[in-house]
């Protein structure tokens, strides 16, 4: 009785949200001087106060600062580096962003640019123009080591060259200890049955600028054997109730929007394809401490970290925040002090981006903050573009038939006449 009362009340819900909550998806607000205001959702903040702009009907506008009044978006300022935006119920997409920051004096800029390790392969094509951009790009890589003694800007000439004719395509390497990071295991299980392509395939690292900053792998088993962690088994087989919680949501409402296909026709494997996008994003929140819209704390570094063996928190990590602890603040030190390598290391060096996994940035600008570095630009890189054609419910063939018989009734209605 209970199991058909629940079936009742998913089919009651499963219509209000296809007839209701579907018609008034979130958009963002930005109010021109002339008084027009244009719905969509914002994916540039330019560092001018212009503004990009990305409408349901697949327009992109690009509104200059001198022609905005407000702009209305809970997006802005945020330190969530993932977002699900739906532009219409037959258009959604998973979205990463980039923010760039400029230093005290106004000369240097350094680009946090978010990541998911698989994606579509258009994203990787705009992401790797957007990241060759720059001088440097800080990357991951658990593992790899570089010198960071002598970092050389290649010339115009060289950059070129490399572009043109890479050294040999490489892609993202490191130590096998990375597939600790469960994140990323989870996304290389999903990308063969979604159509997605794997980072490492999508963007070549070979190129001389870009530079391998993180953990090494001895700091990294040093970082889980001096946790003394008996539970970090545990955290990966058993279950963390706020994320429990949150998974168990976005999974019912793939299963509302399963039903709901019945009035919207969307097809199922647009369905699952949202449904793993959103938990993917609460995944990547979660680690990145901003799930619950808080921001992640970030304490006193210590003065004796090694730039490639961070050390262990000196107080027990509890199970929901191992990760966070080690595999996102302790790589998270380990990039930072590259960085500061660079800046004191390299004064030609005008423009550097840290492409590091989006659950990595909301730390990540705290302690870029600290250093100094204000917000300047935010652009929002669609990683996955869900979309299907809304069919009709009577297809067209149909309706062609019904109008040649009422077609031929007229007719033979009209000569017995």
């Amino acid at each position: 009785m209970r199991f058909t009362s629940a079936i009742a009340q998913s089919i009651v819900i499963a219509f209000v949200y296809a007839v209701v909550i579907q018609a008034g998806l979130h958009a963002d607000e930005v109010q021109l001087l002339d008084g027009e205001r244009v719905r969509g959702v914002v994916c540039v903040f330019a560092e001018d106060g212009g503004v990009v702009i990305q409408l349901a009907d697949g327009e992109r506008r690009e509104l200059a600062a001198a022609a905005v009044l407000e702009v209305q978006s809970p997006q802005r300022g945020t330190l969530d580096y993932a977002r699900f935006s739906r532009y219409r119920d037959s258009w959604s997409r998973l979205e990463v962003l980039s923010r760039t920051f400029a230093s005290a004096d106004g000369k240097r800029r350094v680009t946090l640019a978010g990541a998911v390790h698989i994606a579509d392969l258009a994203y990787y094509d705009v992401l790797q123009n957007h990241l060759d951009a720059h001088d440097i790009v800080l990357c991951e890589g658990v593992g790899v080591q570089r010198d960071f003694a002598d970092i050389e800007i290649p010339t115009a000439e060289i950059r070129a060259e490399e572009l043109a004719n890479p050294p040999g395509r490489r892609g993202l390497r490191h130590s096998e200890l990375v597939g600790l990071d469960f994140i990323s295991s989870l996304q290389e299980g999903m990308a063969k049955s979604l159509d997605l392509t794997f980072q490492r395939d999508g963007l070549d690292y070979s190129h001389s600028w870009w530079l391998p900053a993180d953990v090494t792998s001895e700091g990294l088993l040093g970082l889980i054997d001096e946790s003394e962690n008996s539970v970090f088994m545990d955290m990966f087989a058993g279950s963390n109730l706020r994320m429990e919680i949150i998974s168990n949501n976005i999974m019912f409402l793939a299963m509302t929007n399963a039903m709901t296909s019945v009035f919207t026709r969307k097809p199922m494997e647009m369905v699952i394809k949202e449904a793993f996008a959103e938990l993917l994003i609460s995944q990547m929140l979660y680690l990145g401490g901003t799930a619950t819209g808080q921001p992640v704390s970030v304490g006193p570094e210590p003065e004796d970290v090694d730039s490639g063996e961070p050390e262990a928190s000196s107080e027990l990590p509890r199970a929901d925040t191992w990760v966070q602890e080690i595999l996102i603040q302790g790589r998270n030190k380990v990039v930072i002090r590259r960085l500061e390598e660079v800046l004191n290391g390299a004064p030609d060096v005008e423009s550097i981006a840290i492409f590091y996994g989006a659950a990595h940035q909301a730390d990540l600008q705290q302690r870029l903050e600290r250093l100094g570095f204000k917000p300047v630009r935010d652009e929002w890189f669609p990683a996955w573009d869900m979309s299907y054609d809304l069919k009709p419910l009577i297809s067209p063939e149909w309706v062609e038939k019904v109008k040649a018989i009422q077609k031929a009734n007229a007719e033979r209605l009209e000569a017995e006449e």
